[in-house]
């Protein structure tokens, strides 16, 4: 079995903007402004739902390849929701994704 290690680094940047860092690339992460934010890059939920597109989209190219399948576009979209109520003082919400 081989077994890769992947790292990523986050810092805080200002308010609710997080740089993200892992090998040579780094991105901002942030919330939209009616989340408090400044809108300027993905929000959490977003890039984790990005990266399982991301992962869906890899797995069909190796898996086309080694089947031979032929393909002219590939297209993966992703929905979750996210219970903000427990961010607003709204009661004891515990913090689910769905």
């Amino acid at each position: 079995m081989v077994v890769s290690v992947f790292k990523a680094k986050t810092t805080l940047q200002k308010q609710m903007v997080v740089e993200v860092q892992a090998r040579q690339y780094a991105i901002k992460i942030d919330e939209p402004k009616e989340l408090v934010g400044t809108d300027i890059g993905m929000n959490p939920v977003e890039l984790v739902l990005a990266s399982l597109g991301a992962c869906q989209m890899i797995a069909a190219q190796v898996y086309a390849k080694k089947f031979k399948v032929a393909y002219d576009e590939l297209h993966v979209e992703i929905e979750g929701d996210l219970d903000l109520d427990d961010f607003s003082d709204k009661g004891d919400v515990r913090l689910v994704f769905t």
